[in-house]
């Protein structure tokens, strides 16, 4: 019998566990962000400023503004992924323990995990990188280069770390979960 369902249920847990912990700590920071960009704001008032040099308070206070308009769509993207972890979680205590329905959650899970994923670069493409860089525009108005560099490596990173991060592993769940072969690995 292959050991490839304890193998999968170990990176399920692992990686479950690993975004689930992620997830909710970008939730909790989601809500203490406001309380934080209006104490960084005050710290920077207090910094020492060039001539022509925009208000560090404004900038913290546009910035807490942009966070706000796009925080639904990132707490429900944050909470998506911490259900989706968790599930995972579960599913990988199922295949650990070489459960017939670990088979077919796992395989349900990577369906709809590479579904989210897709949901998710959809959202970032169409409202909060657009937000967000409409906030930057602003506040960086004064340096184009340093502007065209943030966007880009915004726009282009954001994205591709999410396909990078969140695509393989439910790519290999559904590969050699979905197996013919693999359905003998399973034993109630």
């Amino acid at each position: 019998m292959r050991r490839t369902p304890i193998t999968l249920g170990i990176l399920s847990i692992v990686f479950g566990s690993i975004v689930a912990l992620s997830s909710a700590f970008k939730l909790a920071m989601s809500v203490l962000s406001p309380t934080l960009m209006g104490h960084m704001g005050t710290l920077m008032k207090n910094l020492p400023q060039r001539p022509g040099q925009p208000d560090p308070s404004l900038i913290m206070a546009r910035t807490a503004e942009a966070m706000h308009r796009v925080a639904p769509y990132n707490d429900a993207l944050m909470g998506g992924k911490l259900a989706l972890s968790i599930a995972l979680i579960v599913i990988g205590i199922g295949l650990y323990q070489r459960r017939r329905w670990s088979r077919s959650g796992a395989l349900g899970w990577g369906v709809l995990a590479l579904l989210f994923t897709g949901v998710e670069v959809i959202v970032m493409v169409s409202i909060v990188i657009p937000r967000t860089v409409a906030v930057m525009k602003d506040v960086m108005a004064a340096d184009p280069a340093a502007l065209r560099l943030a966007q880009s490596a915004q726009s282009v990173g954001t994205l591709l770390l999410t396909v990078l991060l969140y695509t393989p592993f439910p790519l290999v769940l559904l590969a050699l979960c979905g197996r013919r072969s693999a359905a003998a690995d399973f034993t109630d």
